[in-house]
């Protein structure tokens, strides 16, 4: 087997040359021994020969650059859309600026390909984390299989006016509610001033309107507002509400926050580009509400996620929006066999106004 070599100089190929003429004298039979000691293919001797008038200039490399441009790299248009794309949006997420290309400009680019491009444009683009090595965590397959609950507090640097005097006098704060299913990825967030188990009851009713279907298994951490933690066999109002809706309720064993990474992942993406975008911009609750309205609706309607993919089109990096939309679309195709209890007035396809009233948004 002849190992062949990328790229030749042109004294390597004179050397070839005339190895072969003063020891073979062009004989075509040992072609292939001279090939085999140069590492090159025998046709490319009898190349070299043809185009060999006795200079080095005539041996010289030729230019490998493609004389038409390839079809699969970005054309102007698609370069002045993901300039104007970073130029609008500075401060949202790649996957939100990617989504919005998609969905607003027709886009038709892999996500991948609009990370080179936005590069090679000038654009600072993180380099992807280093995957680390987690426990094999089953998924639901369908819409409503499995919600993850949790809470998180909302920095006090965000509040202003009235609601940091209250802060301040009387320590009140406010607590984000998000649910997360895990099949869709779809998200829902709801602001309360009280953490407690009242609160937790109205969050999840508010969350089965939400996604019009009573969620099979809701998986969460072992807080008061929760669970009594101290007392695992005590009734709690959240226990007994999910007891008379036939929902199970699953608790992660304590010290395993590993086990809520979807929605951990969605409280660290509102750090990055909700809460520290909205500094000293919260007077009271309605106001923190009608904002969070808004960055719920972005997040499910053109932030993408690398591993949601639709089921119908094959399509890859799609929104929960999408995401739903398929699940519906085969529900009413009969091709989900699972059991999803759904409301009896969900709107399986939903227009515009009634996707923005489905937010509170009208």
């Amino acid at each position: 087997m002849i190992t062949i070599r990328k790229r030749h100089t042109p004294e390597q190929k004179e050397k070839a040359l005339k190895y072969w003429k003063l020891k073979y004298d062009y004989d075509y039979k040992k072609d292939i021994i001279v090939a085999e000691k140069f590492q090159c293919h025998e046709r490319t001797l009898w190349k070299w020969r043809r185009k060999y008038d006795g200079t080095l200039a005539s041996l010289t490399n030729k230019s490998s650059c493609p004389k038409t441009p390839d079809k699969k790299t970005h054309k102007p248009k698609e370069d002045n859309l993901i300039k104007r794309i970073f130029k609008i949006y500075p401060d949202v997420g790649l996957n939100e600026k990617y989504g919005r290309l998609v969905y607003e400009k027709k886009y038709i680019r892999s996500y991948e390909g609009f990370k080179k491009r936005a590069r090679k444009l000038g654009f600072n683009i993180k380099e992807p984390r280093t995957k680390i090595e987690r426990q094999i965590y089953h998924c639901a397959t369908v819409i409503g299989g499995k919600v993850q609950f949790d809470v998180k507090y909302v920095p006090d640097e965000c509040l202003t006016g009235k609601a940091l005097l209250m802060n301040e006098v009387d320590n009140v704060k406010f607590y984000q509610y998000t649910a997360k299913d895990e099949a869709s990825k779809e998200v829902f967030k709801y602001w309360y001033s009280e953490l407690c188990g009242e609160n937790t009851k109205d969050f999840t009713r508010r969350y089965i309107q939400f996604c019009g279907c009573i969620p099979q298994v809701i998986q969460t951490d072992n807080g008061k507002e929760f669970c009594h933690p101290h007392a695992p066999t005590a009734t709690h109002i959240f226990g007994e509400y999910c007891r008379k809706l036939r929902i199970i309720h699953k608790r992660v064993p304590p010290r395993t926050p590993w086990q809520q990474g979807q929605v951990e992942t969605v409280h660290r993406i509102d750090n990055e580009q909700f809460y520290s975008k909205h500094i000293a911009s919260f007077s009271s609750l309605e106001d923190l509400r009608d904002k969070g309205k808004l960055w719920n609706y972005r997040q499910n309607n053109y932030c993408t996620h690398r591993k949601l993919k639709s089921d119908i089109t094959g399509k890859r990096h799609i929104t929960p929006n999408h995401k739903r939309k398929d699940f519906l679309t085969q529900i009413t195709q009969g091709k989900i066999t699972e059991k999803i209890r759904l409301l009896k007035n969900i709107n399986f396809i939903p227009s515009h106004t009634q996707e923005l009233a489905r937010y509170g948004l009208n």
